[in-house]
């Protein structure tokens, strides 16, 4: 992403991702840590729930206060961690939100 400069900002982060956490009524679990940039030693958990109607659930642990803060699930336009993702490109959008066909192909007679 370009900041103000012109100049590539490269952000490194670390994500663990458990898909099969099956804890509870926790489907799975997303953990994000930011390893440099402004964002450095931020982290972010992402609860998914087995009811999909449930919203997800956002922890981030914040360094400079040393404390947790929980949120609402966002508007999926929101910019994710400063990079050009949305919540929505990340998080929002189910594999059952998808549909993609495959064009008929006629045969050559």
């Amino acid at each position: 992403m370009a900041g103000s400069g012109g100049k590539v900002q490269r952000y490194r982060l670390e994500r663990h991702l458990n898909n099969v956490y099956d804890k509870g009524d926790i489907r799975a679990r997303d953990l994000v840590i930011f390893r440099s940039g402004k964002l450095r030693s931020t982290g972010i958990l992402v609860d998914i729930y087995r009811d999909r109607k449930r919203p997800l659930s956002f922890a981030i642990w914040l360094p400079a206060l040393r404390k947790i803060r929980r949120h609402a699930e966002p508007d999926p336009a929101d910019i994710w961690g400063g990079s050009i993702f949305t919540y929505g490109d990340i998080y929002l959008r189910r594999p059952e939100d998808e549909n993609h066909t495959l064009p008929s192909v006629s045969s050559a007679s």
